[in-house]
Order: C-alpha cells, then sequence, then structure tokens
C-alpha cells in the first residue's frame, strides 16, 4: 500500500514539459553514478557523499578525514571510506593522484524541479537575423546548465553543459555562414536545456543524459584535423581550405583510410552536401595536380 502511494505522489510531481516527459527519465529523482572526470569534482567530494569502487562493485561512505604522508612523501588529505554493507574501510587521498582513471564513481541524487526544464524551443525562431546580430538580444538564460540540440524529427543529436546557456548556445548557432563552411549546424532544428547552478553536479548531470540518452554526437567529438586547430563537430563547421592544407600535407595521399576521419561529419549532412564536397575536393586535387606539371 505504501509502495503504491509513493508512486502515486511520483506521478503527481512528475514534471509537465513535453520535452521532460519525453526524455522518460524522472527529473524528480535521479539517481546514478558518474565517474570524477574533472579536478574540480573530484575536490567537490565532501563527507557522507557515497562511491562506487567499479573494481569490486562495492558501495563506500566518506566517514572521516585524516592527513598523513601520501605516496610521494608529501602531507595530504585522506577520506576514510567504510563499505556500506561490511566493516572493510579503506584511506583515499583527496587528490587526483587518488582518484587517477576512472575506477571511482560518484553517487548523486537529485530532484531537479520542472522550472528548470525547458523544450523544445524552435532554433529558427529563435534565431531572427536581429537576434544572430547581437547576443543580448538572445531570450535565453545566461546562468549555467546542461543543453540539448534535436533535429526537426526530435532526434537527440547534442548534450553538454556550459556556464552560460545563452553564449554558449550562441556560440554554436550564429556564427556567419561562408560558401567555404558547411554546417552541421544545419541538422539542428530544436533545443531543450536545464538550469543548473553548480558545476561539479553539472558535469554529472550531463554525463548521466548521454549515457541515458545517447545522442548521435558524443562530447567533443572531432572532425578531423591536426593543423592549425581542431575542430569540434559542435563548431558546425569543416573548411574546404583546412581540407587543402591537409591534402597538400599528406602530398595528396589522401586514401580511403583517411577519408573515415571524415566519417562522423559527412554522414549528418544531405547528401547533396556531400556530393559538393567531394566536387571541392577533387578540384582541388585537379589544380594541384595541374601545379606539379607546371613546375616540373
Amino acid at each position: 500500500m505504501m509502495k503504491r502511494l509513493k508512486q502515486l505522489l511520483r506521478a503527481k510531481k512528475s514534471s509537465t514539459s513535453p520535452w521532460a516527459t519525453g526524455t522518460r527519465i524522472d527529473w524528480n529523482c535521479l539517481e546514478f553514478y558518474a565517474p570524477f572526470e574533472y579536478e574540480e569534482e573530484i575536490y567537490a567530494l565532501k563527507l557522507k557523499d557515497i562511491i562506487l569502487d567499479t573494481y569490486t562493485n562495492k558501495e563506500y561512505q566518506a566517514v572521516d578525514m585524516i592527513r598523513k604522508n601520501s605516496r610521494w612523501g608529501e602531507e595530504s588529505d585522506f577520506f576514510i571510506m567504510q563499505a556500506l554493507d561490511t566493516d572493510d574501510q579503506f584511506a583515499l587521498e583527496h587528490s587526483i593522484y587518488g582518484f587517477e582513471g576512472n575506477r571511482y564513481q560518484k553517487k548523486y541524487q537529485f530532484s531537479i524541479p520542472d522550472q528548470y526544464l525547458k523544450g523544445y524551443i524552435d532554433l529558427e525562431n529563435l534565431f531572427t537575423p536581429s537576434v544572430r546580430a547581437e547576443i543580448r538580444k538572445l531570450t535565453l538564460p545566461q546562468q549555467p546548465g546542461i543543453y540539448f540540440f534535436y533535429d526537426e524529427n526530435h532526434r537527440l543529436l547534442y548534450v553538454n553543459h556550459a556556464p552560460s546557456i545563452r553564449d554558449r548556445v550562441y556560440a554554436h548557432i550564429a556564427t556567419e555562414t561562408r560558401q567555404d563552411t558547411f554546417m552541421i549546424r544545419q541538422q539542428f532544428s530544436l533545443l531543450s536545456y536545464m538550469i543548473w547552478e553548480n558545476e561539479a553536479e553539472r558535469q554529472a548531470i550531463a554525463y548521466f543524459c548521454r549515457q541515458q540518452m545517447q545522442p548521435e554526437f558524443p562530447e567533443g567529438v572531432e572532425i578531423a584535423s591536426s593543423f592549425d586547430s581542431d575542430y569540434s563537430v559542435l563548431k558546425l563547421d569543416i573548411r574546404l581550405r583546412d581540407l587543402q592544407k591537409y591534402i597538400h600535407i599528406k602530398n595528396n595521399d589522401f586514401n580511403h583510410q583517411e577519408w573515415k576521419r571524415f566519417d562522423s561529419y559527412l554522414r549528418t549532412i544531405p547528401e547533396e552536401m556531400v556530393q559538393q564536397i567531394e566536387h571541392q575536393v577533387v578540384a582541388m586535387l585537379y589544380e594541384e595536380m595541374q601545379k606539379q606539371i607546371k613546375s616540373s
């Protein structure tokens, strides 16, 4: 009876946002583990927090903190970690050295209010010409949070977090379009976002969302270059002049294996755009060949 009552109460509290409901995630009762991916997450760990040792699949709680010499001979803080189901204890250095690798994951429990969840927002209506020209006209919150890009069929393409939702979304979408730039952003039709202030928690929630929702593009996936600067897929472009440089560096030895580096990008854009890229790359190769013939 009590279990049924709890289920009814949870259903009553569940989100009314169409986007939040569509994710099939109970945002009112999140419980998950996330690795310590960033240094700030390590130092955000505090007494009474629970971690999972993925090597042994045991849960431990931080019950005390002591200072003692680390393996490097310097004095450092250590958590006394107590197993939840046995008397096992161990000392875990509270530093990047103690948490190196992905052995430990922190347990998170959140109840995210419905007013923090927004979506779906039509990007075409949001980014009018005047908004593209001036960021302050963009009606998105400047608060930190997690943002989600979808295509017109509500297929999730990308999830990430940012210290300012407005600034980050603007940086992704409102860059100038040039003839030599092909935008992945053409795939982005809808935006959803979640406001969340705490940075370490925000990173953990973004990790959880990527694991649960399986976006098309993983965080930080790169288009393909080791020259000039690396272009992330979420920079939303691939520049033909970079292809030209790459071809020149490779002395025109641009084999099938090299093309595979562009696969994650090419599969996301319309077929006619892929053909345009192919035609222009072939034209560049021909131009390079003609230069070599004339100089020989």
